[in-house]
């Protein structure tokens, strides 16, 4: 049991610093710790700017290049660069981003084992001085890196109005257990818009026998990568071969027998089973096979080695699970709107428009991958053939001025719910009237949305309340009874209740009206009665009727009411002289 105890406590969640009270609490509570925390605060803003994403960002297309060539360590020439050329002027699709991706770009002894190159460089010329990619073109080079036999160059079009960022790069070296960089990927993250892109390429263990090996790297550069990004694509020598005999393959490959070669490849037959891999996706292959060629020469290897022809240069790419609505539907969702579902109390009024709808749009950002176009290159410069990808994009960019709009709504939104934190009573009726009665009781409603710690305070007057204080929930009441003594009197009698968090009532005391009845000839005594008069009666009446008019004497400021009355026959005694004279 010890064991299980220090263990549970290890996994925990941590416990929240905020303070959240009990029924039995002798403080107000809250209904949202939005007001109260900085940290709850902040994560619902953030949550309302990733909930309504729809409202501000605006679906855009981008168009990416990715070139894969394994150069089998030669140095690079003229053809080299017809090459790269066609990389920037492809038909298919003028690219906004170039991806060129090499492996084998140096093979000697102390390059594979340091993963550092002089030869970087020269590639680098070669693919400034394309007339697409040089200084006066509409390229520039971003970012360029190189670790073992792996080199990475990424291209912007100098006029993509998109906002975009490239880099910083991670290096991964694969060989050895990380310890040398015969095997290596590099990985670049690129930001276009919202968009968050990564590309990585990578040169995995060789042999049909190391499938296990290059699985295992494939998933180091996926955990590498982790779950943040959008889209990402591979490129490179992965590797991956057809298991057929050499004579077999041959034969299917001059004979463009795709389909038959594809059907014992390594990768295609790994991703039914491996659940990292399943998730990637490839164009469909229409090529034949890249690897394995004699020196310049468009026949499969005729060495003693008599490498099987295989797909080993590849292009995968996926896109994560959708995670917000983009192009769908500009209207705003608050969850904390649900409070306006309920009807509006009292003072407790919304300061806002109510954006609570319980139908939001299905996400669907990350879109889909649009692979344009997905061929091999006719160069005899390597072994390798080169392949080439080019793919459509939907990134979303960010309205400013819409972005604007709905941050001043999150202002109104927080300043809406800190007042709805606050607790807010009412009494009923709102003005305390008293006819000489010697007990009273008024109904005490919490017409907010917390509960309302009260108590009562100052208390001027003979009388008393009950109870004193005490805790009500939302659209919880209470009665309030008071006791008034024989000495009471209406002048300068009042009580405070106090309302923690809250704004504090003050209540006065009025002398109840007269009331009017329908006047018939026998009770009809008196068109109007001075206030002086009525105060002389054994008991109160009041006036009845929507409408009063008041007039005030000279002498003694006292207003009267116009109206006929009624005199209960108790009180039908003649007035006294000197009162007659005021009817």
């Amino acid at each position: 049991m010890v064991e299980n105890t220090a263990f549970l406590r290890t996994i925990a969640m941590k416990q929240s610093t905020l303070s959240l009270n009990a029924l039995d609490s002798t403080e107000s509570s809250i209904a949202t710790p939005i007001s109260l925390s900085k940290t709850a605060h902040a994560y619902w803003e953030s949550m309302m700017i990733s909930q309504n994403k729809n409202f501000f960002l605006e679906p855009n297309k981008v168009r990416i290049s990715i070139l894969t060539w394994n150069v089998a360590g030669n140095t690079p020439d003229a053809v080299t660069k017809e090459e790269f050329e066609k990389t920037f002027t492809q038909p298919a699709a003028s690219a906004d981003i170039v991806v060129i991706a090499i492996e084998e770009i140096e093979m000697s002894v102390k390059y594979l084992v340091t993963g550092s190159t002089n030869h970087r460089a020269v590639w680098t010329d070669i693919i400034k001085s394309s007339p697409e990619a040089g200084d006066n073109s509409y390229f520039e080079l971003a970012c360029m890196e190189t670790v073992g036999t792996v080199y990475i160059a990424v291209l912007v079009r100098k006029d993509l109005a998109i906002p975009h960022k490239v880099g910083p790069t991670t290096n991964l070296k694969l060989g050895v257990a990380g310890l040398i960089a015969n095997k290596a990927a590099v990985l670049i993250p690129i930001t276009v818009g919202e968009a968050k892109i990564m590309v990585a390429t990578a040169h995995l263990e060789a042999h049909a026998q190391n499938l296990d090996a290059r699985i295992d790297q494939l998933h180091q550069i996926f955990e590498t990568i982790g779950e943040s990004y959008d889209y990402i694509f591979i490129a490179g020598d992965l590797n991956f071969r057809v298991v057929l005999p050499y004579e077999t393959a041959v034969n299917f490959a001059n004979n463009s027998r795709v389909d038959q070669l594809l059907q014992n490849d390594q990768l295609k037959q790994a991703q039914h089973k491996d659940p990292i891999l399943s998730t990637l996706n490839e164009a469909e292959i229409r090529f034949n096979p890249t690897y394995k060629f004699d020196n310049n020469s468009d026949v499969y290897d005729t060495s003693q080695k008599k490498r099987v022809p295989s797909y080993t240069d590849r292009i995968l790419y996926k896109n994560n699970p959708p995670k917000c609505a983009l192009g769908v539907d500009q209207t705003i969702n608050f969850e904390t709107d649900a409070w306006k579902c309920f009807k509006e109390k009292g003072s407790c009024k919304f300061l806002t428009d109510c954006n609570f709808n319980l139908k939001i749009p299905a996400a669907n950002y990350p879109c889909p991958i649009e692979c344009v176009c997905y061929r091999s290159l006719k160069s005899k410069f390597s072994d390798h053939r080169p392949v080439l990808g080019n793919f459509k994009l939907i990134v979303p960019v960010k309205n400013q001025d819409k972005f604007d709009e709905l941050q001043q709504i999150i202002r109104d939104k927080y300043e809406e719910i800190v007042e709805l934190c606050k607790p807010c009573l009412n009494l009923e009726p709102s003005i305390v009237s008293y006819n000489g009665e010697k007990e009273k009781k008024v109904k005490l409603i919490n017409t907010s949305y917390v509960w309302a710690n009260w108590s009562v305070k100052e208390v001027n007057g003979k009388f008393n309340l009950s109870p004193t204080s005490g805790i009500l929930t939302a659209d919880q009441s209470i009665d309030l009874t008071i006791s008034f003594n024989d000495d009471f009197s209406v002048t300068d009698s009042s009580f405070t209740l106090s309302v923690l968090g809250g704004n504090n009532l003050i209540i006065n005391f009025n002398r109840e009206a007269i009331s009017l009845e329908p006047s018939t000839p026998e009770t009809q005594r008196y068109q109007s009665i001075s206030l002086a008069s009525l105060k002389s009666l054994r008991s109160p009446a009041s006036i009845l009727g929507e409408e009063y008019s008041y007039e005030e004497e000279e002498d003694s400021h006292e207003k009267l009411y116009i109206a006929p009355v009624i005199i209960p026959p108790s009180l039908q005694d003649p007035l006294p002289n000197d009162q007659n004279s005021d009817l």
